[in-house]
């Protein structure tokens, strides 16, 4: 497993993640909200945010990833006093129970610790 910030090129990858643990959830949180999440996900708006997301340093984007396919993704940024906030965490089905969860986790934080410096 390979924990890293993502690139420009993994946007895609990210945003097909984000939505397939949302899918991965529907059986816990509401449909509508689900379905709203996959919705929003799939516009170009959502594509292009994350563009912008991905420039601003003080945002954290990364992915695990095994064998180049996304398995996880973790998304949170620096605030200005210098704590962080961590937006989502999400691992697919077929990853889950593995650690991936933890290691993106963890990454986050030490990866907020440092850009808090």
């Amino acid at each position: 497993m390979r924990i890293h910030m993502i690139s420009r090129e993994e946007v895609q990858g990210f945003i097909e993640c984000y939505r397939e643990v949302f899918r991965s959830l529907k059986s816990i949180l509401p449909d509508d909200y689900v379905d709203n999440q996959i919705k929003k996900a799939s516009s170009s708006e959502f594509h292009d945010k994350m563009l912008k997301e991905l420039s601003d340093e003080k945002n954290i984007l990364m992915v695990s990833t095994e064998e180049n396919e996304i398995t996880g993704m973790a998304w949170g940024n620096i605030k200005e006093d210098g704590s962080s906030w961590l937006s989502f965490l999400g691992v697919l089905p077929a990853f889950r129970r593995r650690g991936v969860g933890k290691s993106l986790l963890t990454r986050f934080i030490e990866e907020s610790r440092d850009q808090a410096r």
